[in-house]
């Protein structure tokens, strides 16, 4: 493969995290050699696209303790691990395959939030060409550039205006997985019991689709349940969901979020269709973390 430039908007980035949030820009990782890109593409069968040779000619992505995320609170992914593109790129396959609407075999992710959201360079022919940047959230995809260096040209851009901030004065202190049966039938009111709830001091409480629907839905969903956690301690955040068949394929709508000006925050796993299968399981990790 060709040797891509290394991208100036990018290098405009570091030169703002080095004054602004020195943490995060040691979290950076030196860039690979295009040998070990054109490796990655060849183990797992793809074209590699030029958005992403283009951003990794850059950055080799961010490492596993880095404090904030770089692309809006999205991490950059490093090639390898767990949290990688080799790990990333055939989920959404996987994805595809267990029929969920988001996927696609034309999506590549570079970035995540760890609560199941990524950023995407898309090579589909539809939506505004090959190469665009998109992001995906609870199922929904949303174009936000048309090119890899007019997307990393906006960060820039914002950082340097302080329209965007990258806040690494938080220091993560542990994390603690939640795993709920995703089919089983829940009755809003019902208390969820947990060690890690009771832990933290988390209070627990299922509450209704319904009461999370909104007018502009098109497709409400009539399976699956909301769980609200209230903790005592504001330090206490969710930090990941993620929908699992029992074959470990995510499928169908799952997520986090505040709504309604209520307290503390909801997790969800939804279907607005078929019901949710058995075995499947909802992952939730909490976050405790201070400021440093």
């Amino acid at each position: 493969m060709s040797v891509p430039k290394e991208s100036e908007a990018f290098a405009r980035i570091v030169r703002w995290l080095e004054a602004h949030a020195p943490r995060t820009r040691a979290s950076l990782l030196p860039r690979p050699p295009p040998v070990e890109l054109g490796a990655l593409a060849s183990e797992l069968q793809c074209e590699l696209p030029e958005g992403i040779a283009r951003l990794y000619a850059s950055c080799g992505g961010q490492g596993p303790e880095s404090p904030a995320g770089l692309f809006r609170g999205y991490r950059m992914m490093p090639l390898h691990g767990v949290d990688g593109l080799e790990t990333a790129w055939p989920q959404m396959l996987d994805a595809l395959e267990a029929g969920a609407e988001w996927a696609t075999k034309d999506r590549y992710a570079f970035a995540k939030d760890f609560g199941g959201s990524y950023l995407c360079v898309d090579m589909g022919s539809e939506g505004g060409g090959p190469g665009r940047i998109i992001g995906i959230e609870d199922g929904e995809t949303t174009v936000l550039a048309k090119d890899m260096e007019t997307f990393l040209e906006q960060i820039a851009s914002e950082l340097e205006s302080g329209k965007l901030a990258i806040d690494d004065t938080i220091e993560e202190l542990q994390s603690f997985e939640v795993v709920f049966d995703a089919a089983r039938p829940r009755a809003p009111g019902d208390a969820v019991t947990h060690s890690v709830f009771t832990q933290l001091g988390i209070d627990a409480k299922v509450e209704s689709i319904e009461a999370h629907a909104s007018p502009f839905d098109e497709n409400v969903p009539r399976h699956g349940f909301y769980v609200r956690m209230i903790a005592r301690d504001a330090n206490v955040k969710v930090a990941a969901v993620r929908l699992e068949d029992d074959r470990r394929r995510r499928f169908g709508t799952s997520g986090h979020g505040s709504g309604g000006g209520k307290p503390g925050v909801y997790v969800f796993a939804a279907s607005a269709k078929d019901p949710i299968p058995p075995g499947s399981r909802l992952y939730v990790t909490l976050q405790q973390s201070r400021r440093v």
